[in-house]
Protein backbone atom coordinates (compact mmCIF):
# COMPACT_ATOMS: atom_id res chain seq x y z
CA UNK A 1 0.00 0.00 0.00
CA UNK A 2 0.81 3.49 -0.59
CA UNK A 3 -0.41 5.01 2.52
CA UNK A 4 -2.64 7.50 0.85
CA UNK A 5 -5.63 5.01 0.81
CA UNK A 6 -8.29 4.54 2.88
CA UNK A 7 -8.37 2.79 6.43
CA UNK A 8 -8.89 -0.72 4.08
CA UNK A 9 -6.23 0.10 1.70
CA UNK A 10 -8.97 1.36 -0.59
CA UNK A 11 -8.47 5.15 -2.46
CA UNK A 12 -10.11 7.68 -1.30
CA UNK A 13 -12.07 9.90 -3.55
CA UNK A 14 -10.50 13.54 -3.87
CA UNK A 15 -13.10 16.29 -5.07
CA UNK A 16 -12.66 18.48 -8.42
CA UNK A 17 -11.25 21.18 -6.31
CA UNK A 18 -8.57 19.35 -4.68
CA UNK A 19 -7.73 17.33 -8.01
CA UNK A 20 -7.72 21.08 -9.91
CA UNK A 21 -5.41 22.11 -6.71
CA UNK A 22 -2.96 19.27 -6.95
CA UNK A 23 -2.64 19.71 -10.62
CA UNK A 24 -0.21 22.24 -12.32
CA UNK A 25 -2.36 25.07 -13.85
CA UNK A 26 -3.33 24.53 -17.11
CA UNK A 27 -2.17 21.02 -17.49
CA UNK A 28 -3.72 18.05 -16.65
CA UNK A 29 -1.90 15.48 -14.48
CA UNK A 30 -3.03 12.74 -12.09
CA UNK A 31 -4.46 13.26 -9.10
CA UNK A 32 -1.15 13.62 -6.22
CA UNK A 33 1.36 14.08 -8.73
CA UNK A 34 1.68 17.90 -9.48
CA UNK A 35 1.64 19.79 -6.04
CA UNK A 36 0.53 22.89 -5.79
CA UNK A 37 1.90 23.97 -2.20
CA UNK A 38 0.70 27.63 -1.01
CA UNK A 39 3.66 29.79 -1.01
CA UNK A 40 4.42 30.92 2.65
CA UNK A 41 6.66 34.16 1.61
CA UNK A 42 5.43 37.04 2.49
CA UNK A 43 3.29 35.90 4.82
CA UNK A 44 4.24 37.68 7.52
CA UNK A 45 7.72 39.36 6.39
CA UNK A 46 6.98 41.54 3.22
CA UNK A 47 9.76 42.70 0.55
CA UNK A 48 10.15 45.75 2.55
CA UNK A 49 10.32 44.23 6.22
CA UNK A 50 13.28 42.03 4.93
CA UNK A 51 15.24 44.99 3.17
CA UNK A 52 14.86 47.11 6.49
CA UNK A 53 15.84 44.27 8.61
CA UNK A 54 18.93 43.47 6.10
CA UNK A 55 19.85 47.33 6.75
CA UNK A 56 19.76 47.54 10.50
CA UNK A 57 23.12 47.68 12.21
CA UNK A 58 22.74 47.89 15.66
CA UNK A 59 21.76 44.42 18.08
CA UNK A 60 19.21 46.98 19.75
CA UNK A 61 17.52 48.28 16.16
CA UNK A 62 16.96 44.23 15.37
CA UNK A 63 15.74 43.54 18.57
CA UNK A 64 13.36 46.56 18.18
CA UNK A 65 12.92 45.59 14.58
CA UNK A 66 11.44 42.29 15.27
CA UNK A 67 9.81 42.78 18.68
CA UNK A 68 7.60 46.01 16.93
CA UNK A 69 6.85 43.50 13.49
CA UNK A 70 6.12 40.67 15.65
CA UNK A 71 3.55 42.87 18.30
CA UNK A 72 6.09 41.76 20.97
CA UNK A 73 6.55 45.14 22.81
CA UNK A 74 7.05 43.20 26.55
CA UNK A 75 10.03 41.22 25.53
CA UNK A 76 12.31 43.15 27.73
CA UNK A 77 10.21 42.01 30.71
CA UNK A 78 8.26 39.10 29.71
CA UNK A 79 10.28 35.88 29.48
CA UNK A 80 7.54 33.76 26.97
CA UNK A 81 8.18 37.11 24.34
CA UNK A 82 11.93 37.65 25.31
CA UNK A 83 12.32 33.59 24.61
CA UNK A 84 10.37 34.32 21.43
CA UNK A 85 11.77 37.45 19.56
CA UNK A 86 15.04 35.41 20.23
CA UNK A 87 13.95 32.60 18.68
CA UNK A 88 12.62 35.06 15.21
CA UNK A 89 16.28 36.85 15.25
CA UNK A 90 17.90 33.46 15.01
CA UNK A 91 16.10 32.18 12.11
CA UNK A 92 17.06 35.93 10.76
CA UNK A 93 20.20 35.94 11.19
CA UNK A 94 20.78 32.54 9.97
CA UNK A 95 19.20 33.55 6.75
CA UNK A 96 20.95 36.22 6.19
CA UNK A 97 24.41 34.43 6.72
CA UNK A 98 23.83 31.82 4.51
CA UNK A 99 22.78 34.38 1.90
CA UNK A 100 19.14 33.27 1.76
CA UNK A 101 17.17 35.69 -0.74
CA UNK A 102 14.12 37.86 0.85
CA UNK A 103 11.91 35.46 -0.43
CA UNK A 104 13.59 32.42 1.09
CA UNK A 105 14.12 34.60 4.66
CA UNK A 106 10.31 35.34 4.43
CA UNK A 107 9.37 31.60 3.55
CA UNK A 108 11.56 30.27 6.20
CA UNK A 109 10.74 33.00 8.89
CA UNK A 110 6.91 32.10 8.18
CA UNK A 111 7.59 28.08 8.77
CA UNK A 112 9.76 29.00 11.75
CA UNK A 113 7.10 31.24 13.57
CA UNK A 114 3.49 28.58 12.53
CA UNK A 115 5.84 25.64 14.00
CA UNK A 116 6.90 27.54 16.86
CA UNK A 117 3.18 28.68 17.64
CA UNK A 118 1.65 25.18 17.06
CA UNK A 119 4.45 24.07 19.43
CA UNK A 120 2.69 26.21 22.37
CA UNK A 121 -0.93 26.22 21.17
CA UNK A 122 -0.98 29.66 19.79
CA UNK A 123 -3.93 28.69 17.21
CA UNK A 124 -2.10 29.22 13.45
CA UNK A 125 -3.47 31.91 11.23
CA UNK A 126 -5.79 30.94 8.04
CA UNK A 127 -3.90 29.28 5.27
CA UNK A 128 -2.24 32.43 2.35
CA UNK A 129 -4.83 32.77 -0.15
Amino acid sequence: ANGCGGEDGESTRVSKRERETMADEGEEGEVGTAPKAPSLAWTDLKLADCEQYLSLTTPDAILKFIADKMKLPDYDTNPRSAVTVDLYLWVLDFAKQSGFSCEKMSALFTILKQTHEYAIGAPPPPPPP
